[in-house]
């Protein structure tokens, strides 16, 4: 939705970050802008955060050109051969995740990927095509969003893919999608991957997140359906503490 009100409200959105020292990405003035990392150094660790959106349900002209604002974008088509991206832009996203590996210790990525469908925990071709292409590149850990609803994790060299993250804040008040949903997190040190869980959440009818306890009937069901979900794709996550682990190469 970054431009649902034209350019010039995008760009005014990154200006605010910038004058709030907010880190962004995957937007810009132009397509080399959109396609930077967004740089966080903490304790002495580097982390780079790469940002794409594919062109489902996004308004025409957004995709960001050498010399026109827009987003840093993956185009889709049935008519592109499996996974159904278009070649030259995972090419632009591959360097631009090699690039990225020479700044920083962990690089993340995030992908408005998938089909929304009413909240579908069903995963897309194009889904892990990018996500495996993303970690061949250098990523460490992948993070895909859109399709208001969680979907399973998967693994591929070791290295993370969320396929979907569900609804974080969203209108919940005329919302269809369920208010369940998790909330990822990780702990690492230099260059390594030390733990990784999914934790339970709701929307209250404010839109506001909010944990839900181990105990909670709701915290169960989500986390047997992520587990089954995972499964489906080679990945067998714990349950523990009211959360799901995902298992690492460390474990």
């Amino acid at each position: 939705h970054s431009m649902d009100f034209g350019p010039e409200a995008m760009l005014h959105t990154l200006e605010l970050l910038d004058q709030y020292g907010i880190g962004h990405a995957g937007a810009g003035a132009n397509s080399g802008e959109a396609r930077k990392p967004a740089l966080i150094e903490k304790k002495g660790i580097t982390l780079a955060f790469l940002a794409y959106a594919t062109n489902l349900n996004v308004p025409a002209r957004t995709s960001a050109g050498p010399q026109t604002p827009g987003l840093a974008m993956l185009r889709l088509s049935p008519y592109f051969p499996p996974p159904h991206v278009n070649n030259e832009d995972l090419k632009a996203m591959e360097s631009d995740v090699r690039l990225a590996r020479k700044k920083a210790d962990f690089v993340i990525v995030s992908c408005h990927w998938g089909v929304s469908e009413g909240g579908t925990h069903s995963p897309a071709t194009h889904q892990r095509g990018i996500g495996q292409a993303a970690i061949r590149a250098g990523a460490d850990v992948v993070l895909g969003h859109h399709q208001h609803a969680y979907q399973g994790v998967d693994l591929y060299r070791g290295k993370i893919i969320c396929h979907g993250l569900g609804n974080f804040i969203f209108n919940a008040i005329s919302s269809p999608f369920a208010p369940g949903t998790v909330l990822f997190h990780c702990s690492f040190q230099r260059n390594k991957l030390t733990a990784a869980w999914l934790q339970p959440i709701i929307q209250d009818v404010h839109a506001h997140p909010h944990p839900l306890k181990p105990e909670d009937e709701l915290s169960r069901a989500i986390l047997s359906h992520l587990q089954e979900l995972s499964k489906s794709l080679g990945v067998r996550l714990k349950i523990k503490e009211g959360r799901a682990v995902i298992p690492l190469l460390n474990d």
